[in-house]
C-alpha cells in the first residue's frame, strides 16, 4: 500500500488533536474515510516581535513565501529604501500567525509594517503592478490598503492589537498583471505602543 504523510502545524495551543482522512480521486470524489487518528501538537505561537522570524500557523501563496527577502530573493526594497526584515510574497497570499501568548491581556500592543510593491519588479512591468493588502485580527479586517500600485511606494501601517487577540492574518490580493505582483510586508512586527 502507498503511504502518504500529512502535516498540520496550525496549533493554537498544546493539545491532542484528532483527524479523519479521506483521499480524493481523480474526479475529486472522496474515498473511504479513515479511522480517527490522534496527534499531540505543540502551540505554534509567535515567539518574537519580528514576524518574519516568528513561527507561522499557516502560510499559502503563489510559490514559496520569502522571509527577510523580496519574492525575487533579492533584498527587499521599495522606491530605493531597503528593508532587512520582512515578508515577500507573490500574487494572492495568506499568512496566519497566532499571537495570543505574545499579546496576552495587555492592551498596548500594535502591529506595524510598511506595505508596497518591490523594486525588483521589472521597470517595464511596474505600471501594471498592483496589489491590495489586508490585515485581519481575529477574523476582523482592521486595515485595507485598497489597490496599491508600484508608483505609490511604501505605505506605513500601524494598527492596535487589542488585549486577548488570538490571531493575526496578513493577506495580499493580486490586482495587477501576473509577473508584476511582488508584494512586501516590510519590518512586520508586533510591539508595545511605547516603542
Amino acid at each position: 500500500a502507498v503511504k502518504r504523510a500529512f502535516e498540520d502545524c496550525d496549533f493554537e495551543k498544546d493539545a491532542t488533536y484528532y483527524y479523519k482522512v479521506a483521499a480524493l480521486g481523480i474526479e475529486g470524489k472522496p474515498g473511504p474515510i479513515s479511522k480517527t487518528i490522534s496527534a499531540t501538537g505543540k502551540a505554534n505561537q509567535a515567539d518574537t516581535a519580528i514576524l518574519s522570524d516568528a513561527s507561522w500557523a499557516r502560510a499559502s501563496g503563489y510559490g514559496a513565501i520569502k522571509r527577510n527577502r523580496a519574492y525575487s530573493r533579492q533584498t527587499m526594497r521599495m522606491h530605493g529604501k531597503e528593508y532587512e526584515k520582512g515578508i515577500g510574497v507573490r500574487g494572492d497570499s495568506a499568512i496566519r500567525i497566532y499571537v495570543g501568548n505574545r499579546v496576552g491581556n495587555t492592551a498596548d500592543y500594535r502591529f506595524r509594517t510598511a506595505v508596497g510593491l518591490d523594486d525588483s519588479i521589472r521597470a517595464s512591468n511596474r505600471a501594471a503592478a498592483a496589489a491590495q493588502f489586508l490585515v485581519k485580527i481575529d477574523n476582523k479586517i482592521v486595515f485595507d490598503s485598497g489597490t496599491m500600485r508600484w508608483a505609490d511606494g511604501a505605505r506605513e501601517v500601524d494598527v492596535p492589537v487589542p488585549a486577548g487577540t488570538r490571531q493575526l492574518e496578513l493577506l495580499v490580493k493580486y490586482k495587477g498583471r501576473h509577473g508584476a505582483d511582488y508584494a512586501n510586508w516590510a519590518n512586520a512586527r508586533i510591539e508595545r505602543s511605547s516603542r
